[in-house]
This record gives structure tokens, C-alpha cells and sequence, in this order.
């Protein structure tokens, strides 16, 4: 028990770097088990996070998935366990082990942490590069736990990573899925909701929700300075009604372009965002009414639908299970010859 990763056919568990796992998979479980009430189970993963976990592993982590799956599921099984000190002594030990991959030219994360040495690791197959999604995406577990403990330095670095990527923002109010570390600067990269880029999105909106669901987070997003994130979360909605939302050559299905259109979660997360963000009255119709949304509220609202609808079209396959990926037909991809080619899109390398 304690491995990373479980493996469901062999039914035996690996770690993620040859010095040692750090439980991933048990604390990532704490917060279902709690909730389900599985209490025998629970209490063995308790008793192993207390007796043997260890976070004096000279190997590299991830910093989002670190920070997300290991920090966010101890503080949430802090929560939810009302309030067992163990587990935020845990996430508080974590935190402060991460804290170095903010210690760039920047101020953006490192993508990978050394957790026995304390000090970011840059990652080999992007040098210099990091991806937005993950700076972007990682603010709420340490806010939450400067919260608990009254200690503003973890608010403090993560808040810096954001107001980063709102000083490189693009005219267009998008976000290219790379970034530089040394520079804080986007680099030529693609500008997409899918892979590298989806979460940046839904975050944004994330934490507008937060503030307008439970207004006693001020302590937690501080002084109302991110009142800007709604601002941005508007324009990037703009940014992409403008310049991603296309319709395919035949039945004029809604997709996102990208440089490889793919299925996302896009349409939820406007549709969530049209009802809040874009909404004139605080509570709001399920559909919603024309008469409470705002002109940008109803432009979200109709985009999430359609692309919705996109997606369940994406079923239509001979499994009835959709794709992982989809391409859609565009004008330059050379199959108007081909008389069995598809009307609208396809699944590439499909037999």
C-alpha cells in the first residue's frame, strides 16, 4: 500500500521516481472515502499516511499534479475530516517543500520539484518552457492553507504567478499554453482550450465563483485584489466567441479552432460561466431566461449549448464511445477529392 499509481490488472502499485512514491493515489482517495463513508478503508489509509508517509524523496514530482493531488487531498481530507491536525501538518510540510520551484527570475514555478532537496527541477522535455494550465492552476491549495494557517507566504507566491499572466496577457484576451520561466513572457506556442491550456480557463472562472458563491473567502482571496480575475475571465470569453468558435463545412457543428481542434470541456464550463458571470439577477432559471443574462451572459450561454451539442454528436461511432481527440474538416486538409471523405470531422488514424 502507498504506491503512486495502481494498476488494475495486475493489481500491484509503482512509484513515479526511483527514490520513493509519496502516496499520490492514497490521498488523492482521502476525501472519496470520507464522503462515502468507507470507514475501514479510511482508516488504513490514515494509519499509512501517518506511520509511513514520506516526503524525503531526492526525485522529481510534478508541481501541478504535486500540488493538486497530494496538497489539495490533505487539505481537503482537513476539511472534511473536521479538522484533523494530522493532515495539515502534512500539507503544511508539502507546501513548504514545493515553495522553492518559485524561486525563478520570474516568479513562475518550476515544472518539477526535487522534494528531498528542496529546489526546482526544470522539465527535460520543455526546457525554459512551462505550461500555463499548470502555473495557473494551483493557486487554490495554497490560499487555502494560508488561510488555515495564518501564514501569507504561500498567498503571497502564488497570487505573484497570476498577476504574471495577467501583466503577458495577449491583446486578445487568450492564452498561448506555454510560458518562460526566466522571462514570464508567453512564447510562440498554440493558443487552445484544449491540453496545456484548458484549466488556465477554468480556473479563472473558478475563482470568480468562489467569491460570489462564499464571500467569507475574502480571507482567503485577499483585499478584493482578485476582483481582476472576473475581468479577465470577460475578456477571455470575448477572446474566444472572436477568434476560436468556428462551425464545421457541413452540419455546422460548433467546435473550438485550435492548431488540432479537439473535444474539450469548453461548453460546460461557458454555460457555468454565462450563469453566473453573465447573469442580471442572482438567481437564475434552469435554462436560464433571455431576460437574466447579459448580452455576454446569452453569447456563453449559446456557445456552451452548441458545443455541447458538438460533443454528444462525437458519439455517433460505431462503439457509440467518443473519441479521446477529434479533428475537424478545414479547408486546407486536402480530402475534398476523396468522395468517403467525412462532412465534418474524424477521428485521425481510425480503422
Amino acid at each position: 500500500m502507498g504506491e503512486d499509481e495502481y494498476h488494475p490488472i495486475s493489481r500491484k502499485g509503482s512509484n513515479l521516481t526511483s527514490a520513493g512514491g509519496i502516496g499520490y493515489t492514497v490521498i488523492d482517495s482521502l476525501d472519496t472515502m470520507l464522503l462515502m463513508a468507507l470507514t475501514p478503508e479510511y482508516t488504513r489509509a490514515r494509519s499509512w499516511i501517518e506511520n509511513k508517509l514520506s516526503f524525503e524523496r531526492d526525485g522529481n514530482f510534478n508541481t501541478f499534479e504535486t500540488t493538486i493531488r497530494a496538497l489539495g487531498g490533505l487539505l481537503s481530507a482537513y476539511h472534511l475530516s473536521s479538522r484533523d491536525p494530522l493532515y495539515l501538518e502534512k500539507a503544511t510540510e508539502l507546501a513548504d517543500r514545493i515553495l522553492p520551484v518559485f524561486d525563478t527570475h520570474s516568479g513562475l514555478p518550476d515544472p518539477m520539484i526535487n522534494l528531498g532537496k528542496r529546489h526546482g527541477v526544470p522539465n527535460d522535455d520543455f526546457s525554459s518552457l512551462v505550461s500555463t494550465a499548470e502555473v495557473a492552476t494551483i493557486q487554490i491549495e495554497f490560499k487555502y492553507l494560508s488561510h488555515l494557517t495564518k501564514d501569507d507566504v504561500y498567498w503571497r507566491r502564488v497570487e505573484n504567478v497570476m498577476r504574471i499572466i495577467k501583466e503577458a496577457r495577449l491583446p486578445s484576451g487568450l492564452a498561448a499554453i506555454f510560458m518562460s520561466v526566466a522571462e514570464g513572457q508567453y512564447v510562440t506556442s498554440a493558443i487552445r482550450l484544449g491540453s496545456r491550456g484548458d484549466s488556465y480557463y477554468e480556473y479563472l472562472l473558478l475563482y470568480v465563483l468562489l467569491l460570489l458563491l462564499r464571500p467569507m473567502l475574502t480571507s482567503v482571496l485577499k483585499n478584493g485584489t482578485e476582483g481582476v480575475y472576473s475581468e479577465m475571465y470577460d475578456e477571455a470569453m470575448t477572446g474566444i466567441d472572436a477568434h476560436l468558435i468556428q462551425k464545421s463545412k457541413k452540419a455546422r457543428m460548433t467546435y473550438t479552432a485550435e492548431l488540432i481542434p479537439e473535444q474539450d470541456r469548453t461548453g460546460g464550463s461557458l454555460m457555468l460561466g454565462a450563469t453566473r458571470t453573465g447573469s442580471l439577477v442572482q438567481k437564475v432559471s434552469v435554462p436560464p431566461l433571455d431576460k437574466e443574462l447579459s448580452p455576454a451572459g446569452k453569447r456563453d450561454w449559446k456557445n456552451g449549448v452548441e458545443l455541447v451539442k458538438t460533443c454528444m454528436h462525437t458519439h455517433d461511432t460505431a462503439t457509440g464511445l467518443s473519441p479521446e481527440i477529434v479533428h475537424f474538416r478545414i479547408p486546407s486538409d486536402g480530402m475534398d477529392s476523396n468522395p468517403n471523405a467525412p462532412q465534418d470531422w474524424y477521428i485521425k488514424g481510425a480503422r
